[in-house]
Parts: structure tokens; C-alpha cells; sequence
């Protein structure tokens, strides 16, 4: 029934105008942050953690404006699944970087994308795809009826699923051997077992090796892709940034403090638009687990 409702809702949102999409995202963000929501705790314990010389009022602003940030990029999602790719694209604009990925696509070599949860970032499927096959490494929802019209949604903007798990993991290893471009969440928090704590922020975050063992292979070249929300609902920046030089290091923890460098430097364009309401910091170097309620 969940499953059901949430698929109405998706082609409800769809056909809505892009400004009347984004304005029910913005009131969903407000309401968040006024209501005292979990999202909203999560996102004040994040954002004091990482800014902690941050006036009090300056953090529950940011707070507030990424909770709204967040909630266009939920009602967004669903504009972005069911338009046509001509509506989609025409709202779209290239800035940095786009001839260095345009020159990496043209090499033999496969191409490795890191996408941080910042801006759009559900959309980058779609200029990721353009050039060659695009695969995307992803969690499996826990509402298992929404797995098959998740990927039916994004394969729409020409992704290629592979599942966060052993069998897809050698799939993305194909992908970068055959010389195709992967993307991934690099700030995606791992299992205990499957990650290094490394400084985000200067606090210690379980932070995944998953990224290390794909950028370190032969042949592999690694981009960053943003797709910035642009203000008055005026469509989507895309750029690509290089990550930081480390990141392909031999070393685990010297690629996962790359790794998360890279992170802060896409957060700092633009902190409002990064995701701050997800438990980032869940896992404690002790073993134990952080307790993301405010004090």
C-alpha cells in the first residue's frame, strides 16, 4: 500500500510546473526544521560537529535552509524521473570542468565518479550517461516494493544499476575494466567492517574503503560530478571538479582522508545544499554509537 501511494505521488509531483515542484519541497524543508523534526536534529548535530565555531544562530539557519534544500530534492526527484530528457535537459547548464570530463570520456580508460549527497545530485545520471554507459552503485531500498520502479525511475535518466553488495561490487569492476564510467556516493557511510575512520571536518567518520578499491585500480581516472539547484527554480548548474590528488593512494586511510577532503571541498561551494540531515557521524572510533539527540 506504501509502495502504491508513494508511486501516485511520484507522477502527481511530475506533472506539476517545475517552480509549483520545488515550492511544495520548500514548504515540506520548512515545515522539517519548524515542526523540531529528527531530520532537523540530525542536521543541527551534523552541522555543529562540523562548523563548531559557527555562531548558534548562523548553524540553525544552515540547518533550516538545508532542510529545505532536501526537500526539493524529494519532490524534484520525481519532476526529473517522469519529464522528458528534452524538458530536462533544456533546464540544464555546463560550467567547470565539463571539458575535462569530455576529455576523460574519450580516453580508453575507465571513468569513476564520485557524487556526494549535494544539490541535485539525482540528476547527474543524466549528463553522466550522454557520452557512454553510465552504471551507479546503489543501496536496496528497505521498502523492497519501490526497488524495481527506483531503478525504472533512474533508468530513465540513463543509469545502469549495481547493488551495494558482492555481486555488485564485480559488476562496477567490470564497468571500469571495459573502459565505462561508474558513480558513487563517496560520503556514503558504510558498514563498521567495511570502512576506516578518517577526519571529515576534523572529527573521525567511518568513511568507506569501497572508493579506495575502485579508484586504485590500473587504468581507472576519477571526477567529481555536482549538479547545483539554482535559486527561483532556474534549472541545474552541472560541473565536474578534480578530486583531491590522494585519492587514489595506495594507502586505505590516506584515500579515505582524501576521500572526505574532497567531500568538504564540494560542501564548501554551497553547504546549504548538501544533505546534512543524514547520520554521518553514526559510528564512533570506540565502537560504540553517536547519540544524534541535541542536548
Amino acid at each position: 500500500m506504501t509502495a502504491l501511494f508513494i508511486r501516485g505521488l511520484v507522477r502527481c509531483l511530475g506533472v506539476l510546473p517545475l517552480p509549483v515542484n520545488q515550492w511544495l519541497g520548500y514548504l515540506i524543508g520548512q515545515v522539517a526544521y519548524g515542526t523540531r523534526s529528527k531530520s532537523r536534529q540530525i542536521a543541527l548535530v551534523n552541522i555543529k560537529i562540523c562548523y563548531p565555531n559557527m555562531d548558534p544562530d548562523e548553524q540553525k539557519k544552515l540547518a533550516r535552509l538545508s532542510l529545505i534544500e532536501t526537500g526539493k530534492s524529494l519532490t524534484e526527484a520525481a519532476w526529473i524521473w517522469t519529464n522528458s530528457l528534452e524538458r530536462i535537459q533544456s533546464r540544464i547548464t555546463y560550467a567547470d570542468g565539463h571539458e575535462l570530463y569530455q576529455e576523460y570520456v574519450e580516453q580508453p580508460e575507465g571513468l569513476l565518479i564520485a557524487t556526494p549527497h549535494w544539490g541535485a545530485w539525482e540528476l547527474c545520471s543524466l549528463p553522466l550517461s550522454q557520452d557512454r554507459k553510465f552504471t551507479y552503485l546503489y543501496r536496496e531500498p528497505r521498502l523492497r516494493a519501490l526497488d524495481e520502479p527506483l531503478i525504472r525511475w533512474r533508468a530513465h535518466l540513463g543509469g545502469h544499476p549495481a547493488t551495494l553488495d558482492t555481486v555488485g561490487i564485480r559488476k562496477a569492476l567490470r564497468v571500469l575494466k571495459s573502459g565505462e564510467t561508474l558513480g558513487i556516493l563517496p560520503d556514503q557511510e558504510p558498514d563498521r567492517n567495511n570502512g576506516v575512520f578518517a577526519p571529515f571536518f576534523g572529527t573521525e567518520a567511518n568513511t568507506m574503503t569501497l572508493f579506495h578499491k575502485f579508484a586504485s585500480r590500473p587504468k581507472v581516472n576519477t571526477l567529481v560530478c555536482l549538479v547545483e539547484r539554482l535559486p527561483r527554480a532556474k534549472g541545474w548548474k552541472v560541473r565536474f571538479i578534480k578530486p583531491d590528488a590522494a585519492i587514489n593512494a595506495s594507502d586505505k586511510l590516506q584515500a579515505a582522508i582524501a576521500v572526505n577532503r574532497t567531500v568538504e571541498h564540494c560542501i564548501a561551494i554551497n553547504p546549504a545544499q548538501y544533505n546534512w540531515s543524514y547520520k554521518r557521524f553514526r559510528y564512533l572510533p570506540d565502537g560504540g554509537k553517536r547519540n544524534y539527540a541535541l542536548k
